[in-house]
């Protein structure tokens, strides 16, 4: 796969080196097939790769995880900007596919910005789903989400459960009429296996009542 026809221009990246995870966004797709992203730093320090050993990048899409491996050819600044020059080393590969059923339903879900150095903003934002997986939700919001942002997320569920997560923004799409919300997704984080197994049983359960009904409704029409 051509990097010019995948990627695109604010693309997120997470980039893993040998001894290092950050984070970068891609700013320019270069005609020898360069890549420069804005400079990924741990704690304010750039990070490196060896001559031998690039770092592996990937990157989300509705239908799975890709990955490239690159070397982090060269620090720059420009326009006040630090940015990174990177070689690919490897084409693109697709990982890993999303297998998780999109659960349509609407939930209260309340988000609290979380910083980068993990302290939560105090502003409270509410929002509704408009579906929602075992590893992400798609949430209709009287404001515009950033991509990237770090979000706590307490996603209520029928019956007054709290689950409580933590999700970063995907994508945020503007609405054409201006009193509609706008649809963001959040590709949830670090969720530990009980509460990730607690809402695929929710999603099961919703599934099997939606199913029944379908069923009722059938048979009533015979």
């Amino acid at each position: 796969m051509e990097f010019s026809e995948i990627l695109k221009i604010g693309e997120l990246f997470e980039i893993e080196t040998q001894d290092a995870k950050a984070r970068s966004k891609l700013q320019e797709i270069q005609e020898d097939g360069g890549l420069v992203i804005m400079q990924p730093t741990i704690r304010g320090v750039p990070v490196r790769t060896s001559p031998d050993k690039p770092a592996a990048f990937t990157f989300l899409r509705q239908d799975g995880v890709y990955r490239f491996d690159a070397y982090l050819e060269r620090h720059f600044t420009r326009e006040n900007i630090r940015l990174c020059l990177c070689r690919p080393a490897s084409g693109i590969q697709k990982i890993q596919r999303r297998q998780y059923y999109r659960l349509p339903i609407v939930l209260d879900v309340t988000l609290k910005q979380v910083d980068e150095n993990g302290a939560e903003k105090p502003a409270r934002l509410k929002a509704k789903t408009e579906d929602v997986s075992e590893n992400a939700m798609r949430i209709s919001i009287f404001k515009p989400l950033n991509a990237g942002e770090l979000y706590n997320i307490s996603l209520r569920l029928h019956g007054g459960d709290v689950l409580e997560l933590k999700g970063r923004v995907y994508s945020c799409t503007a609405p054409r009429n201006k009193k509609d919300p706008y649809m963001s997704v959040l590709i949830f984080e670090e969720t530990p296996l009980f509460l990730k197994k607690r809402l695929g049983r929710f999603i099961l359960k919703q599934q099997v009542i939606a199913r029944n009904k379908d069923d009722d409704t059938g048979k009533e029409e015979t």
